[in-house]
């Protein structure tokens, strides 16, 4: 890991270390919300539906999980696709600066740039 940091570093500088960072900040900030909010209203789904009784807490909370997973995914996997497009993209001929040009617009598109 180290010799992969000053490889980064030598190439481009601090700049290239800190590559993609504001894609996988935005990524983190849509997947926690969507986690947070998500979860919350499984749970209150799953033990209003009156499948499972409140008292199997950990089947309540597993069934919560298991949903509140599929939809964290689906909701996050066009960002995970931004930011690794970003972190692999060549530093000398960037072909994305952010979820402007080429982000969103391409998947939008479904360009594969």
């Amino acid at each position: 890991m180290a010799d992969g940091l000053q490889q980064i570093y030598q190439t481009t500088g601090v700049r290239g270390l800190w590559r993609g960072a504001n894609a996988a900040m935005l990524r983190t900030m849509v997947g926690s919300a969507t986690q947070l909010t998500t979860y919350s209203s499984a749970k209150e789904l799953v033990v209003s539906s009156g499948l499972v009784p409140q008292e199997r807490r950990f089947i309540v909370e597993a069934a919560s999980a298991m949903v509140c997973g599929v939809v964290v995914a689906f909701v996050m996997n066009p960002f995970d696709v931004i930011s690794t497009r970003m972190y692999n993209q060549n530093p000398n001929a960037p072909l994305y600066n952010g979820y402007g040009r080429g982000g969103c617009a391409s998947g939008r598109r479904g360009r594969t740039v």
